[in-house]
């Protein structure tokens, strides 16, 4: 669509204006614009895009377009134009790659002009020609400084050691990528941000895993059973936890938990948790009454409305009597040598930490020399594939008996590889925590 009288001057308005064209006479003018042709735009479409080389460049005659960069981490809005103003010039001179994209704020009415036309202006008129050279030099030497500034705080950004104020100086000169830079400077605030959550995360998560204990207590106990245990948050930090302590010179404490919810508010209830677990059962002769007392202490005054399901055993060392209360926990598995295995849900009550009257009970049952007791929470059997099928009491089951008669370390790590080789691809939705003791009775 060609352009009348009234368009055509506005055209030839802008061209006399602009760094580029402002040499020409009228006559040249006029047969720039009246080639020029009329395309129309609607907000959110494209004129020029990034990275494609062109052959046009466009004055905005009525509307605005947005201006911007896309990096590989986010959208860099450079400039907003409007009517009058001239768009796509140097890349419709040069057939270069264009920079950035145009992009319409709002619906565009543009004058279109064709790279053929813009070239025979230039060619026709040798002025032109330095005036275009000229103002390259100096869009060049005008963005030397700024860059030069960005690349040390790129740099500085990389090695850890950006400060703001490397940016100060392009502050007073808006022009100079003053908005490139205002965007730059809110990315690098929030990188640095960000590196600090995740050096904060870091020592969290350190701290906690500083919290599970790491020696087996046979110093006080006889050297009669096989542990093992793997805890691997689905955050920095998360709510699963375990522990294990000597009660006396021969009966050893088991605890498998999981706290309500995810990051750090879960890491702390996991932390009190499993102090008040831990100092209760020293006190308290058997699994429920240690669980029962825990649960009264977590229910008070717990605002966050937090709890936490547990498995607490009680291990006789010497006779292999096993004694467990689960309080709203994943069910405990026995798995004997010959692979057989038997699922034991056992009495309880509530997770810890909903209602402080709540009662519980303990079961009981002997362990045959071999037998392995395997204790995990719930993001064992609810790991999930790709296709969003959990992983299932049927595959743990079939792990558990594949694993049948081997090392407490060996058993652990057989069945979360094979939850790893399940959810390949995937990522991991919850907490994964697995214990496995083994009691094995010196013969005599």
């Amino acid at each position: 669509m060609t352009i009348d009288e009234t368009l055509s001057r506005a055209v030839r308005t802008v061209l006399k204006e602009s760094a580029f064209f402002s040499s020409l006479d009228e006559a040249e003018l006029i047969r720039l614009a009246d080639r020029s042709r009329l395309a129309r735009f609607a907000q959110g479409e494209v004129l020029l895009a990034q990275n494609e080389t062109g052959d046009i460049a466009y004055v905005i005659l009525e509307g605005e377009v947005d201006i911007y960069v896309d990096i590989d981490v986010a959208r860099v809005y450079l400039a907003q134009r409007g009517t009058n103003q001239l768009v796509g010039e140097l890349g419709a001179l040069c057939s270069i790659p264009r920079t950035a994209t145009v992009e319409a704020r709002t619906p565009v009415i543009a004058a279109k002009l064709a790279r053929d036309n813009l070239r025979e202006a230039v060619i026709s008129n040798q002025e032109l020609c330095f005036q275009i050279m000229a103002e390259l030099a100096r869009r060049m030497d005008d963005m030397s400084q700024p860059l030069a500034y960005l690349s040390y705080a790129a740099s500085a950004l990389e090695r850890n050691e950006y400060d703001p104020a490397i940016l100060r100086a392009l502050d007073s000169d808006p022009g100079k990528l003053g908005t490139f830079t205002k965007t730059f400077r809110n990315l690098a605030d929030e990188i640095v941000a960000k590196r600090q959550q995740r050096e904060e995360l870091a020592v969290a998560a350190e701290i906690q895993r500083s919290m599970l204990p790491r020696q087996l207590p046979q110093d006080r106990l006889p050297p009669a059973y096989d542990l093992s245990a793997m805890m691997r948050p689905a955050r920095d930090v998360g709510g699963d936890f375990y522990d294990y302590f000597a009660l006396d010179d021969r009966r050893l404490g088991v605890v498998v938990a999981d706290v309500s919810g995810k990051g750090i508010p879960a890491a702390l209830f996991m932390a009190i948790s499993r102090s008040i677990i831990r100092t209760v059962a020293t006190e308290r002769p058997d699994a429920a009454a240690t669980l029962q007392h825990a649960n009264q202490v977590l229910s008070a005054d717990n605002d966050a409305m937090m709890f936490v399901t547990a498995i607490y055993a009680i291990i006789d060392l010497q006779t292999g009597e096993l004694e467990f209360c689960n309080a709203g926990h994943e069910p405990l598995y026995r798995l004997g040598a010959d692979g057989a295995l038997e699922q034991l849900f056992g009495g309880g009550g509530l997770p810890l930490g909903i209602e402080g009257s709540a009662s519980y009970q303990s079961d009981r049952l002997t362990l045959k020399p071999g037998d392995a007791l395997f204790f995990s929470t719930d993001g064992v059997r609810e790991a999930f594939d790709r296709s969003r099928e959990a992983y299932g009491n049927e595959r743990l089951e079939a792990a558990l008996r594949q694993a049948a008669g081997q090392p407490s370390r060996d058993m652990v790590e057989g069945v979360v590889g094979d939850v790893d080789h399940f959810t390949e691809g995937a990522e991991q939705s919850d907490d994964i925590t697995c214990l496995v003791v083994s009691w094995t009775p010196a013969t005599r």
